[in-house]
């Protein structure tokens, strides 16, 4: 496919060949000119070369192959490789929604626009089925910077804004492949699941003007079995947590935010990295990486004012919000504890859950 193209869809592959045809095919009938590139990050089976025997012939399918470097690697080689005008970022198991991306896709380019968000659902594997997940509350353009930065600080601090609930997913949009590059904007990966919303902070720190459509352009598929659903183990996370809070710090600085929003960003941060690293630190096997967590996470909890954190913060989490009790009457020991007993609580409903989901998938077939 030659010359510039309305949009690229850039597809992070490795070994899930059982799903990306479902995710195609609710791509191709996007009426915009695209391309819809699949790189394949160094997947240790046969996958690609089933891809290459299912899609060789089709023109708007772009397959690609190189040595595993993750997913953040595999995005930014991803842009390096677009033609389109916009960019959609998808994941191999999900299942987009043509009739809205066209439409954002017609209204991003009409307006000039930097991005496009919509909302989004998630698709389960059981009779629930397609559920919305995150909505944009109204069809409109962010223009000015304080609307923009009120996008922003929703998004680091996960909270809700006056024009959505969320917009902390990748796939909540399409983005202007020239902004992206003439900003420089990288996917790093700080924590193992972080790399979207370092992605979105850069973004949203430099953005002049951006579309939302209230209709939903994407479901994000929740597979039981699927490692990014499942309870895993962070090693070192008080540092990494550490170093994407002074990323987020030095994108958000540049945007000139107001004291306030700046102090709530901070204190969010603050309560994050000894509220998530008690939690982190709890999933450790025993031995000296575990003892060094800990002793780093009570650095952190008494080089901080926790008498100031507000519960508010949190949200909705209840594991959160009981660490966050204990912490704030500065019994960050029971903390540990607590924490402690959940881990094995949640492990345990994980494999009751198993065995369930295992028992109902046998006795429908």
């Amino acid at each position: 496919m030659n010359g510039i193209i309305d949009l690229s869809v850039v597809i992070p592959y490795y070994r899930g060949y059982e799903y990306i045809d479902r995710l195609v095919q609710s791509l191709l009938p996007i009426k915009h000119s695209k391309e819809i590139i699949i790189i394949d990050d160094g997947s240790n089976d046969d996958s690609f070369a089933k891809l290459m025997s299912r899609y060789n012939e089709c023109s708007e399918v772009v397959l690609v192959t190189k040595k595993n470097e993750g997913i953040a690697g595999t995005r930014n080689y991803g842009v390096g490789l677009a033609k389109g005008e916009y960019i959609l970022f998808c994941d191999q198991d999900d299942v987009a929604v043509p009739e809205t991306i066209d439409k954002a896709l017609q209204l991003g380019k009409e307006n000039s626009c930097d991005a496009c968000f919509w909302s989004t659902g998630l698709l389960y594997d059981d009779v629930r089925g397609k559920v919305k997940y995150d909505s944009v509350f109204s069809d409109t353009v962010l223009d000015s910077r304080q609307d923009i930065d009120d996008a922003l600080v929703s998004l680091i601090i996960c909270k809700p804004s006056k024009w959505f609930s969320s917009v902390g997913h990748l796939w909540s949009g399409l983005y202007s492949k020239e902004f992206i590059r003439s900003n420089d904007i990288k996917f790093k990966r700080y924590i193992a699941y972080d790399d979207d919303r370092v992605f979105l902070v850069s973004f949203l720190s430099s953005a002049k003007k951006v579309q939302l459509l209230s209709d939903i352009g994407y479901f994000w598929y929740q597979n039981r079995t699927s490692r990014s659903h499942s309870s895993g183990i962070v090693n070192d996370y008080s540092r990494k947590q550490k170093e994407y809070e002074k990323f987020c710090i030095g994108q958000v600085e540049k945007t000139g935010l107001s004291e306030k929003s700046m102090r709530m960003i901070k204190m969010y941060l603050e309560q994050k990295l000894i509220v998530d690293a008690i939690y982190q630190w709890a999933k450790l096997p025993g031995g000296n990486s575990k003892k060094n967590e800990r002793n780093e996470i009570l650095k952190n909890f008494r080089s901080i004012d926790h008498n100031n954190f507000e519960t508010y913060m949190l949200g909705n989490n209840k594991r959160r919000k009981i660490s966050f009790g204990l912490i704030k009457r500065g019994s960050v020991s029971r903390a540990f504890l607590y924490n402690r007993f959940y881990v094995k609580w949640e492990r345990a409903k994980a494999v009751l859950g198993g065995i369930k989901w295992n028992a109902i998938t046998r006795l429908s077939k």
